[in-house]
């Protein structure tokens, strides 16, 4: 009778071993945002990853190889501006709370993980301020302490953002010091922090503003030194050259910013990426001061000065800070405003994802767009620097109704899915052999030339995510559907088609976790692969299981009989 039962045991072990082996499968969920369907950020039917596929050369490849891990990414986000907050502020509670959930909640939303915010005003505010206006005030003793404006408008929008993800980290960036500690006396159209005791006051001024922040329980998590310092725009702006903001740095905000917020990260520059090696090279070699730089892309792609970067100083944090469109630069003939609220232009979200990935590839850390909402026009803007943004509401003529741009869906192909400490993987692409590779293009010819995704070979980026699985994202932007074929290195592929402007986000799951009892958690997908084959022949499924059963059972029985024996005295 013992012997019946530890033998029905080892059949049943064995059964169960038979049943995972032929039921098991990979199966790789994927989200689409195509252009002429309903498809924004949708999931769609499951695929499964089998054994490789053959191919010619009428078919694109993409190849994951595990095997080349490259920089970690910090996350994604965008600005709460002043003028995102006055919007946000108009919309009910509701909308309010839809808007907040849509960027920053994992599940609902796109999960972003950063935002910036301006040190006093800049152009997208309603207004210029400050929070020391008295001349003179070396002291800072009418400094507020409340930062009162902010407390009004963006720090209620930025708690409301914490709700929803406790990893949020908030950049801070300066337009213009107060007009008293500039060499022209206007927080606007440029001019500099030259002389001593103003270089030390706005320093001081700085550390006041953070610790300010931090007693409304924001934490600041980085700091860049001035917002755009190449230019004296029409708006708050302050002028340094290379070397002045290096001598800034190192004499007055780092040592300031060691002793009262050492936790926070210091970056440098902050401006368009056409600039971007000259401005790292200084900065690095002349201060330790700086944990990394931040950089815009209203010069063009660039992606060259970035990896030149990355190569050149590898322990620095390389972080896109800013982009958006200027309305300015679309010709008024091709302005139409009913279909700019409503609908958006889809070639900008394309053109956001095209600067994703290729900084990404460059060596990037992550992405972080300009304003999370903005009104009907664009703005508020004081001096009328109009943009678009990833969200629009109707605050003047309508109630408020929320409008979601390509961008949004665009960006959220990365943030919902690349999740800070992901890794880059290494990434083979061969493209149709009847396409022309003009993707290759680097247009680094400075502003106003940006945001545009050439046609091409498929444009793609794998990670690996903290929890093991791979979130790969493919976009193509060429007026034509695609064909293609990834493969992850050595364990499996499959085919699918991407629409003409399409972009897709797939996870691979972590293949390390997934169920085999021994002995066959040693196999490979690719063999698992072909015993399913083998298996989903009805016949040969019978055959091979009854003998597979029947030898494996034994093969357990004996050896317990074996061990029981020795057991014996």
């Amino acid at each position: 009778m013992m012997q019946s039962c530890g033998l029905k045991r080892s059949v049943l072990i064995v059964l169960i071993w038979y049943i995972t082996i032929v039921t098991c499968s990979i199966q790789v969920r994927w989200w689409q945002t195509e252009d002429k369907s309903g498809d924004r950020l949708t999931e769609k039917v499951p695929i499964e990853l089998s054994e490789q596929i053959e191919i010619g050369d009428t078919i694109a490849s993409i190849e994951i190889d595990g095997s080349k891990e490259y920089q970690r990414i910090l996350g994604f986000g965008g600005a709460f501006t002043q003028a995102a907050a006055s919007v946000w502020q108009k919309l009910d509670k509701k909308k309010q709370e839809d808007l907040i959930a849509a960027y920053f909640d994992p599940e609902r939303g796109i999960g972003y993980t950063f935002g910036r915010v301006p040190i006093n005003s800049c152009d997208f505010s309603p207004d210029t301020y400050s929070f020391d206006n008295v001349p003179g005030d070396y002291a800072l003793n009418f400094f507020d302490e409340l930062v009162q404006v902010d407390a009004d408008r963006i720090i209620p929008m930025i708690k409301s953002a914490f709700k929803f993800t406790q990893k949020l980290k908030i950049l801070a960036s300066p337009w213009s010091p107060p007009a008293w500690m500039k060499s022209n006396n206007n927080m606007l159209k440029g001019g500099k922090v030259n002389k001593t005791d103003d270089m030390d006051v706005w320093a001081r001024y700085i550390m006041k503003w953070i610790s300010a922040y931090q007693n409304y329980e924001i934490p600041i998590w980085g700091l860049t030194v001035q917002n755009e310092p190449e230019s004296a725009q029409a708006w708050e702006s302050c002028e340094y050259k290379p070397h002045e903001q290096a001598v800034f740095v190192d004499e007055f905000l780092g040592p300031y910013l060691t002793v009262n917020h050492p936790h926070v990260s210091l970056f440098g520059f902050d401006h368009n990426k056409n600039h971007l090696y000259k401005w790292a090279e200084t900065l690095f070699t002349n201060t330790s001061y700086f944990d990394g730089i931040a950089f815009h892309w209203y010069a063009g792609a660039c992606f060259t000065q970035i990896q030149r970067v990355a190569h050149d100083f590898p322990d620095k944090i390389l972080l896109p800070s800013e982009a958006c469109y200027e309305l300015a630069q679309i010709p008024k003939e091709f302005f139409n405003p009913d279909t700019f609220l409503h609908h958006g232009n889809w070639a900008r979200g394309e053109g956001y994802a095209d600067d994703i990935l290729k900084d990404l590839h460059a060596g990037s850390h992550g992405w972080i767009d300009w304003n999370l909402i903005l009104d009907e026009t664009g703005g508020p803007n004081h001096v009328g620097n109009l943009c678009d943004a990833p969200v629009l509401a109707d605050v003047k003529f309508g109630q408020g109704d929320l409008y979601f741009h390509p961008q949004y869906f665009y960006l959220g192909h990365f943030s919902k899915f690349i999740l800070p400490q992901s890794i880059r993987l290494g990434l083979n692409i061969q493209a149709n052999a009847s396409l022309t590779k003009l993707d290759h293009f680097d247009d680094c010819m400075g502003w106003p030339v940006y945001g545009a995704c050439h046609p091409g070979s498929l444009k793609s980026v794998a990670f690996r995510r903290p929890d093991g699985q791979i979130a790969l994202v493919v976009m193509n932007c060429n007026d034509h559907a695609l064909d293609f074929r990834l493969s992850y290195k050595g364990l499996g592929s499959f085919k699918n088609i991407i629409p003409a402007h399409a972009i897709q986000t797939y996870l691979i799951p972590d293949l390390s976790t997934l169920f085999l009892p021994p002995p066959f958690n040693f196999l490979t997908l690719s063999t698992r692969s072909r015993l399913r084959a083998l298996f989903s022949n009805s016949f040969s499924s019978l055959l091979f299981g009854i003998i597979f059963i029947i030898s494996l059972s034994t093969f357990i029985y004996k050896g317990r009989q074996h061990r029981g024996s020795r057991r014996q005295p």
